[in-house]
């Protein structure tokens, strides 16, 4: 009750004093205005945040995954190399078998680095190429430096596309 009686006096006194009334009123104002103004900047400031370290993780990604695209590539080339040498098959097995082990354990990496339901099937593609790419380091017909080619190019159009987001 007592409540209600200092509101009526109050209200009373906002009508018989006008400036009164205009000083509660710009208070009410100025304190609607910094609550708003925490709010948008509590929001803000999280978001920030979010996106810092969204686009810090993505670099992180982007330049392992370059390193084992690059590891990859190294590999694939010492095996093709090894296998179109005039060594006996039996030398060329034994010199590859440890390089072909690392070349899946960066293709398997690599593959878990992507995306395979991406929507643009850029990822897809690459994956598709790895294999390629691992499977004809290994041979001697001439197709190596052609799937090279079309893997570099593809990880250039997904890395691309990935470090714009």
């Amino acid at each position: 009750m007592k409540a209600s009686v200092s509101m009526t006096a109050l209200f009373d006194y906002l009508k018989t004093n006008p400036a009164a009334a205009t000083a509660v009123i710009s208070a009410f104002i100025a304190l609607c205005g910094v609550a708003i103004s925490a709010f948008v900047a509590f929001t803000t400031g999280r978001r920030s945040v979010y996106i810092s370290s969204v686009t810090a993780e993505r670099s992180k990604w982007i330049e392992k995954l370059r390193a084992n695209i690059a590891d990859l590539i190294g590999l694939c080339s010492a095996i093709h190399m090894c296998r179109i040498s005039n060594k006996t098959p039996e030398a060329k097995n034994l010199e590859n078998a440890d390089r072909l082990h690392q070349a899946d354990r960066f293709a398997a990496l690599i593959t878990q680095q992507l995306n395979p339901s991406d929507k643009s099937g850029i990822d897809e593609k690459l994956i598709k190429h790895l294999n390629f790419l691992v499977k004809a380091a290994d041979q001697e017909n001439g197709q190596y430096r052609t799937e090279e080619r079309k893997f570099i190019r593809h990880s250039q159009f997904m890395l691309k596309r990935n470090g714009k987001r």
